[in-house]
């Protein structure tokens, strides 16, 4: 069993760019332990650890989950402190 969410990660106006870019849509497994407060960020440091020089901070990132409510995070842990709560990464077309 897993939580499962759909990210949507575009580049903010003005962030440098770097190859290979996470940008695009993805639809992200996490571990059913994943603190209900951290959901997004979970998600986004799951992405994130595919593109190891890309910067969280240029991204704007919408999460929602399988129904399409948007995922808000209570707490704001830094980036790539939850990635260990990642399971599976697939990018959608």
């Amino acid at each position: 069993m897993s939580i499962k969410l759909r990210l949507t990660i575009c580049r903010k106006h003005g962030a440098p760019s770097s190859q290979p870019s996470p940008e695009g849509e993805y639809l992200v497994a996490l571990r059913t332990d994943t603190p209900e407060s951290c959901l997004a960020s979970a998600a986004f440091d799951a992405v994130l650890c595919n593109f190891p020089d890309a910067h969280g901070e240029d991204f704007n990132v919408k999460t929602r989950d399988l129904e399409g409510h948007i995922v808000l995070d209570t707490e704001l842990p830094a980036y790539g402190v939850m990635r260990q709560y990642g399971l599976s990464v697939t990018p959608l077309p």
